[in-house]
Order: structure tokens, then C-alpha cells, then sequence
């Protein structure tokens, strides 16, 4: 039988020394170079974080950390979602729950404003990327279509912004110079089918350094118009 999960929205400030230990803990399970304090120097820079615990045990098997800020571009005012390190047990892999209650997070945070909320995604394995086509109608980049121009400088701007020299242009990718974590060798290797979906090839082949820790550079609308089926589904 499934096991189940339940989620909490916290503020960074409410995080106990133990669960932030346990966090790190299970980060380790599934990334090579995680320096604690790395770990603990990233998370004080972002607001919140969703915790996902399994109801039998009560420890934790899921996370992700999130900054909000406003960002001024064009003369007009924007709010960015930017997700820091994210994680779930592969015992959970199955469920949508991270998704779901970030996106639920995201909308909850954001539900006074009358501004456009878009979420920076730093991807650097396939199985982030593919929140995108699942939840989402448009984002970028994207394999079927170039991306427009406008989302593209919007990209451009964030990106540099929040990540100045580490943020390469030319690729679309934030190569971090201190504190660079990558998947363990085990989870980069899959079946080579996955390929035959166009989404995870564009992947690959836009972000071959992923096996080494570069992160991919994605964006899109929070809205209610840009979910898919899927996405509205997941938020009732």
C-alpha cells in the first residue's frame, strides 16, 4: 500500500537545528558534493520552505525552499518565485505532492497581488524539467518552439540579477562556483526509451552539463490560464 505525505509552509526562522540536519540528510542521499555549510548558507537566503513528511513516521522525505522578490522590468513590476534546492524521496517519486504544494504555496503567498507572478526554474536533472509540460501550458525554453524574445531578455534579467558571473548567456545555464551539488552517478544513468519523450531529449541536449551540476534556466507564468489539465487537477 502507498505510504502518504503530509506538507507545512514555514518560514526559514521557524526551522529547528534537527529538521534543517534532517533536510541535509536526505539531500545527501541523492547529491554528491553537499557541503554542509554550503547547504545552510543557501537555505538563510531564501523566506520559506515546504516540508513533506510521511504520516507513518513523521520524519521528513520531501523539500523545497523558496524566495519571493519583486523585480521591476520595463518599467513594470513583476513578482519572481525562485526555488532553491528540492528533493523528495524516491520512495515517493510516484506522487505529485512537492509539485502540488509548492504551487499551492506559490498562489497562497501570492493571492493579494495584482501583479504577474513567474517562477525561475534552475533544473539540473530531467525529472525538475518535466514539472514544466506537465503543469504548464507555456514556459520556456521549450523543444517545440523557440523561446520569444521578450521571455527570453525576462530570463536574461532575472537570471543575472540573482546569479551576476555565474549565470553563462550564451547557454542558458548557472554554473555556481562555490557550493556545486550533482546527482550521484546511479540516478544520471536511465533507460535510454526516456528518450523517445521529446521533452526530456531537449533536455539532454540543451543542458549537457547537467551530469556535472549545471542547472538550466526555465521560466514561466504562475496563472490560472497557464495550467494544463493536469496542473488544475493537482491544485483542487
Amino acid at each position: 500500500m502507498n505510504r502518504k505525505l503530509y506538507s507545512k509552509l514555514l518560514n526559514i526562522s521557524e526551522l529547528t537545528p534537527e529538521s534543517i540536519v534532517q533536510m541535509f540528510h536526505l539531500f545527501q542521499q541523492y547529491f554528491d558534493n553537499c557541503i554542509y555549510e554550503c547547504f545552510l548558507h543557501d537555505l538563510k537566503k531564501k523566506q520559506y520552505v515546504i516540508q513533506l513528511f510521511d504520516t507513518a513516521t513523521d520524519t521528513i522525505k520531501g523539500f523545497t525552499t523558496l524566495s519571493l522578490f519583486s523585480h521591476t522590468y520595463l518599467n513594470k513590476k513583476i513578482t519572481v518565485v525562485f526555488s532553491g534546492d528540492t528533493i523528495i524521496s524516491k520512495h515517493f517519486w510516484w506522487t505529485n505532492e512537492l509539485a502540488k504544494n509548492g504551487m499551492k504555496a506559490v498562489l497562497k503567498l501570492t493571492n493579494n497581488d495584482d501583479i504577474p507572478v513567474y517562477w525561475l526554474l534552475l533544473s539540473s536533472g530531467y525529472r525538475t524539467y518535466r514539472f514544466l509540460p506537465v503543469f504548464f501550458k507555456e514556459f520556456y525554453p521549450r523543444y517545440d518552439k523557440p523561446t520569444p524574445e521578450d521571455k527570453q531578455n525576462l530570463m536574461n534579467d532575472v537570471a543575472k540579477k540573482l546569479f551576476e558571473d555565474e549565470f553563462f548567456t550564451e547557454f542558458g545555464v548557472v554554473r555556481f562556483k562555490q557550493g556545486v551539488t550533482f546527482m550521484k552517478k546511479e540516478l544520471l544513468d536511465f533507460d535510454k526509451s526516456r528518450l523517445e519523450n521529446p521533452h526530456i531529449n531537449f533536455f539532454i541536449k540543451r543542458n549537457p552539463g547537467y551530469i556535472n551540476g549545471d542547472e538550466l534556466v526555465c521560466l514561466t507564468q504562475i496563472n490560472e490560464n497557464n495550467f494544463t489539465l493536469a496542473g488544475k487537477r493537482m491544485l483542487r
